[in-house]
Parts: structure tokens; sequence; C-alpha cells
């Protein structure tokens, strides 16, 4: 989503940089807002608006952001730090527990929690003049995302060893019809021969079901051990 007012020195300065204007924002997978000098939004890309359900119209437009007028960053030191972004010097910025003012989200999906970002601020230039600042925004995993992750994997884990654990006992019985079957089957000469084609039938059936199973295991278990998932052997 972009303005069309003041985009043009903006694009071509980009495409100086060796970018393709509003384009290097919608394909690229990391958040980015570009912002004019005044610190209003001009363009932001489709990883950005997805990640804050953002309405591209209001951030944009109506009634239109501006960094140094939100709320959460007033307090931060934000002219300083933008004003050695115009002097050409790349700026580093952490926020802990941010969120866009939700005045600017469509409300559609789900609300977003909070997060950590780390924010890389470049200057954009064109004949010597700032004409933007691109804001790149990389989300960071915070204590409770690790502490739910890991109550997730644990989870996992239980289904996962269930699993392992049914198989086992459901192996177990049919290793023992497939031994008896092929005990019986050593001595076909003495056994009547409809009785050797049942016995066969429920070795060829002990034995499909044993290579089902194997499978289940291949396409269950066996892809989760890389995972961080502790699975019981």
């Amino acid at each position: 989503m972009r303005s069309d007012l003041h985009c043009a020195q903006i694009e071509n300065a980009l495409r100086e940089a060796g970018t393709e204007g509003s384009q290097i924002c919608q394909f690229c997978s990391i958040p980015r807002l570009i912002l004019d000098p005044s610190g209003r939004a001009r363009i932001i890309n489709r990883a950005f608006i997805t990640n804050w359900d953002i309405d591209p119209d209001r951030f944009i437009n109506n009634p239109g952001y501006n960094v140094f007028r939100d709320p959460f960053l007033k307090d931060m030191g934000l002219k300083e730090l933008f004003e050695n972004a115009t002097e050409g010097e790349s700026v580093d910025l952490k926020l802990s527990e941010y969120s866009f003012p939700h005045v600017f989200t469509s409300g559609h999906g789900t609300p977003h929690s909070p997060q950590n970002l780390s924010v890389s601020i470049l200057p954009i230039f064109n004949d010597g003049k700032l004409v933007a600042i691109s804001a790149a925004y990389k989300c960071e995993v915070s204590v409770y995302d690790k502490l739910e992750e890991g109550i997730q994997l644990q989870e996992i884990a239980v289904c996962i060893n269930s699993i392992g654990e049914f198989c086992h006992e459901l192996n177990n019985p049919l290793l023992l019809i497939s031994g008896n079957a092929q005990l019986i089957l050593a001595k076909h000469d003495k056994i009547p021969p409809d009785f050797v084609k049942k016995v066969q039938k429920v070795l060829s059936g002990a034995e499909k079901m044993q290579i089902i199973i194997e499978r289940f295991k291949q396409n269950t278990i066996e892809p989760c051990r890389n995972t961080g998932v502790i699975i019981k052997d």
C-alpha cells in the first residue's frame, strides 16, 4: 500500500539505491515501513499489514500514522534518533511489548499481542537530500512465547509418545501371531491343505499390519525427532 502524494521522490531514491520502489516492500518477508522526513507513513508492505492487521487506508491516508505522534514512542527520544538517521547514520531501536495504535488496525483479524521488536532505521537520500526513512521490523521471541512454545512441545511429546506406546503394544501380539503362524507352516506337510491356506492368510494379515504400523511410525514419530520434542525410544 502506498500514498501517491510525495511518493515519486521516494521511489526514485529507492531505485537509485538498487531497489524497485514500493515493490521492495510488497515482496519482502520482513515488515517494512517507509516514512517521509516528517515521520509520516508513505509506504508499507504486505508483511507489515499482516503482522499487525493494519488497515492500509487508515495507516497511510486517514488519519495517517506519524512516528513522532505514536503515543508509545513519543518519550523515547525518537527525534534525536531520527536526526541521527537524517545525517546518514543507521539506527537500531529496541522496542519492548510494542503494538501499533489500535486506530490503525482493520479489526478483522485476531488482535495482536504486544511484541518485542528490533527496528533498523535507514535514511534514503536523493541528490544529497533526505527524502525518506526506511524502518525494518524484526520480531523477537519473548520469554512468554518461549514458555508457550515449551508447553506446546511437551503436549506434542505426550501425544507422540502415546502413539509410540500404542504401536509397541499393538506390535507385540502381531509378532506372536506371525511367529506361531510361521511355526505351523514349517510343518505344512503334516497339516491339511485348506488349513495351511488359512494360516497363510493369518500370517499375511499380520505382516501387513506390521508394515502399516511401521509406516505410521515413520510418518508421525520420526519427523518429530529433530524438532525439540523429547521422544522415548
